[in-house]
């Protein structure tokens, strides 16, 4: 009830805004009391109990305001999808990438669990988002080579799943970072033309920000995307 009205509030007070979102907090932490570990038994997942509420909110939503939506994280403990219950047609589910950043979704073994994920949501979500990460967050500097896996993340998304959004989180708490300014325009040309090729863009890139330095930058990037 208080997240309802809570919502409900947001709604009011932001009327331009057409996504709320009501998801749980970062990292770890299911509720383990008896009432929620008995739904999470009952849907094999903890996405359970957090859909359950979720939708409820979402109902309530849709009655009054049908051209809002409710989202949602399937993150770290949740990104199992539940058994039973289906996310309410005004509700995107946001899934988190927990795999790996380096190599692509499609070929490491690494991400099998996210492209599993990936389907399974794909069958039972009306609306389906990504949370992508491309940025090392132990070290904004250190080199991090996962420029030709990104590209070609975003192409997987636009081509085999029913993904339609996605959010890619790079460092955003400092001012800079290796290569930040390239990932950004590499995620955003994709995400317009999925088409695309990666090496063109990111050949674009290097040629408009660094001028003449650009094919020592591109050595870098072969040299250090060499060993992953």
């Amino acid at each position: 009830a208080i997240a309802k009205k809570k919502i409900l509030e947001w709604i009011i007070k932001y009327p331009q805004i057409r996504i709320f979102d009501v998801s749980q907090n970062d990292g770890g932490g299911p509720c383990q009391c008896d009432k929620c570990q008995a739904l999470v038994q009952e849907e094999g997942s903890e996405a359970g109990p957090i859909l359950r509420f979720v939708n409820a909110i979402a109902r309530e939503v849709a009655k009054k305001y049908p051209d809002k939506f409710i989202s949602t994280f399937a993150y770290t403990y949740s990104s199992t999808p539940p058994k039973i219950t289906k996310p309410e047609g005004n509700v995107i589910i946001r899934l988190c990438h927990n795999g790996c950043d380096c190599h692509t979704l499609e070929k490491c073994e690494n991400n099998a669990s996210s492209r599993n994920e990936l389907a399974q949501w794909g069958k039972i979500a009306p609306h389906l988002s990504v949370w992508h990460y491309t940025t090392n967050f132990a070290h904004y500097l250190a080199p991090y080579p996962n420029l030709y896996a990104y590209g070609k993340d975003i192409q997987y998304y636009a081509r085999e799943t029913k993904v339609d959004g996605i959010f890619s989180l790079g460092n955003y708490n400092c001012l800079g970072g290796e290569l930040s300014e390239l990932r950004a325009y590499l995620g955003a040309q994709m995400l317009w033309r999925p088409e695309l090729n990666p090496d063109d863009v990111i050949n674009d890139f290097l040629n408009g920000y660094y001028g003449a330095a650009a094919k020592f930058i591109r050595q870098y990037i072969d040299l250090t995307n060499q060993y992953v």
